[in-house]
C-alpha cells in the first residue's frame, strides 16, 4: 500500500553533475567511473526505512537513500530502492537502471566549425572556438568491426547522443 510518496532519483557521476530521473529510467555510465544514487522522496515518516536491491532483487548493505553504484563490469543493472514503514511493510518501491559501457577513446576526430570545412584533429587537441559557435563532430574510426556503438560526453557527462556524429554549441 502506497501512501502517496513519490520517489524520483539523482545519479552523480566522477564529476559530481546531477543527473535527474524518474521511476524506471535508464541512465547510461561509463566503465570505472564514480557513479551513486541518491532517492528522493516526497514525503516520509521518521519510522520508515529504506533498503537498496540489487540485480536479482538481493539485498544490499546500503539502508539510506544513497548508494555507490559498481561499474566495474559492463552491462545493466536494476537497482530497486525500497521504503517500508515501522512494521516492515512495503509502502513504496521504485526502479532504475544503470547501464555501464566501456569508454573508448579514438585516434582522431573530424571537427566542422559552424558549417564550415572540415579538419581532422587527433584526440586530445586543442581546438579554440568562440563561444556561440556550432561544433560538428564526426568520428573516424579505422578498426573494429561495424556497427559500432557511440556516446558522446561533454565535461564528462554522457550526452545521450549515440550516433556518430554529435553537434554540441559552445
Amino acid at each position: 500500500m502506497s501512501l502517496g510518496i513519490t520517489i524520483t532519483f539523482d545519479v552523480f557521476n566522477t564529476a559530481q553533475n546531477s543527473i535527474g530521473k524518474s521511476c524506471g529510467s535508464t541512465v547510461t555510465v561509463f566503465q570505472n567511473t564514480t557513479t551513486s544514487i541518491t532517492a528522493n522522496l516526497s514525503s516520509i515518516l521518521p519510522s520508515y526505512s529504506f533498503e537498496w536491491l540489487t540485480n536479482n532483487f538481493s539485498p544490499n548493505t546500503s539502508i539510506t537513500p544513497s548508494i555507490v553504484v559498481n561499474t566495474t563490469t559492463v552491462g545493466t543493472y536494476v537497482y530497486l530502492f525500497v521504503v517500508r514503514d515501522s512494521v516492515s511493510n512495503l509502502q513504496q518501491s521504485c526502479q532504475i537502471n544503470i547501464a555501464v559501457q566501456k569508454e573508448l577513446t579514438l585516434n582522431d576526430l573530424q571537427v566542422a566549425i559552424d558549417s564550415g570545412p572540415s579538419q581532422i584533429y587527433e584526440c586530445g587537441s586543442t581546438i579554440t572556438v568562440a563561444i556561440g559557435n556550432v561544433l560538428t563532430i564526426t568520428s573516424n574510426q579505422n578498426f573494429g568491426f561495424a556497427p559500432f556503438s557511440y556516446g558522446w560526453t561533454v565535461n564528462s557527462i554522457p550526452t545521450g547522443v549515440t550516433t556518430e556524429t554529435f553537434t554540441y554549441t559552445v
